[in-house]
């Protein structure tokens, strides 16, 4: 851990250089709660070791690009908010035809739930 040294009173002060690593760092450790990953998986995703996870998570080391990279595009993790702090956690991405589909047929699937309720009223009062 390094720590600046206040000349004016010629002694080591205990203020942590590199407070803005610590918010990021923090936001990463958040990122991975709500995406129910351990370091493991994401050093598993990336390529990246799980020791090199690990300090990064516990505020031992900066995070990286390549990092920053594997969370934007493999979990849409907002590269501006893991940074900065602002805007919102996930990325808002446009839907694909692969997801339209998907989408179209779960709406296929709950029409024909309700037309099949609407059709047996009788069922559900007795």
């Amino acid at each position: 851990m390094r720590y600046e040294s206040d000349k004016t009173l010629h002694a080591p002060t205990k203020r942590r250089i590199g407070v803005i690593r610590t918010d990021v760092n923090g936001r990463l450790r958040e990122v991975r709660d709500v995406l129910g990953l351990t370091n493991a998986d994401i050093a598993r995703g990336s390529g990246l070791t799980r020791a090199y996870i690990s300090r990064v998570v516990n505020d031992q080391t900066n995070l990286g690009l390549d990092l920053l990279i594997f969370l934007s595009k493999e979990h849409a993790v907002s590269s501006d908010w893991l940074l900065t702090g602002k805007g919102t956690m996930f990325q808002q991405r446009a839907m694909t035809s692969v997801d339209m589909e998907a989408l179209h047929s779960e709406l296929r699937q709950l029409r024909d739930i309700v037309e099949r309720y609407v059709a047996e009223p009788t069922k559900r009062t007795s």
